[in-house]
């Protein structure tokens, strides 16, 4: 299950940046799940089943250059909301702008917007290098792949913040239900 918030929050942004963008996106939603969506309490948790119709709009609607660019958007649009700003700038405040800094909280983070979606470790660390390994990943979410294209988009979000050159590599494997991306990043200018 996925928090109402993270999607209303999504549409919300690109209704702001790209308003027929988002009416696309709106309209690919089946009416129930468009229903299930937008008359939902934020603090709700949204079945995998309504929201991943979201997801799956991203390339189809903008392309995967774009769409990138719109969720890396969204998502630092998200990081000054009240649920997930305190977390965003502590780490800042403790740990440095980094995307180190930034990794570090998304185990944690992400229990605040995922429900038996999948368990995030931080794997190994080194400077301008992270794994984060998603293990137990519902099988929902592996049938949707776009989940992972959302988490790419997140990845783009924290490489902007802290003004770093980044790159993110996905591994994935189905049969064990688990998924491992690496995490790549130099600061811009730097050689």
């Amino acid at each position: 299950m996925i928090r109402a918030r993270a999607g209303q929050d999504a549409l919300a942004y690109l209704e702001r940046i790209d308003p027929d963008g988002a009416q696309r996106m709106r309209d690919r939603m089946p009416q129930e799940s468009w229903t299930v969506l937008s008359t939902a309490r934020k603090s709700e948790w949204i079945p995998l089943e309504h929201d991943h119709h979201l997801s799956d709009g991203w390339i189809p609607v903008f392309g995967r250059e774009r769409a990138i660019e719109l969720i890396a958007g969204s998502v630092l649009d998200v990081f000054e909301t009240p649920v997930l700003k305190p977390l965003i700038q502590g780490a800042i405040r403790l740990l440095g702008a980094t995307p180190a800094s930034l990794i570090k909280i998304i185990p944690r983070a992400s229990t605040q917007i995922y429900r038996n979606f999948h368990d995030i470790r931080i794997g190994d660390r080194r400077d301008g290098f992270t794994e984060l390994h998603f293990e137990e990943i519902h099988p929902q979410v592996l049938a949707h792949p776009s989940y992972f294209f959302v988490w790419r988009g997140t990845f783009e979000a924290i490489f902007r913040l802290c003004r770093c050159e980044g790159r993110a590599q996905l591994d994935v494997d189905e049969a064990k239900r688990r998924a491992k991306w690496t995490l790549q990043w130099t600061e811009r200018g730097a050689n």
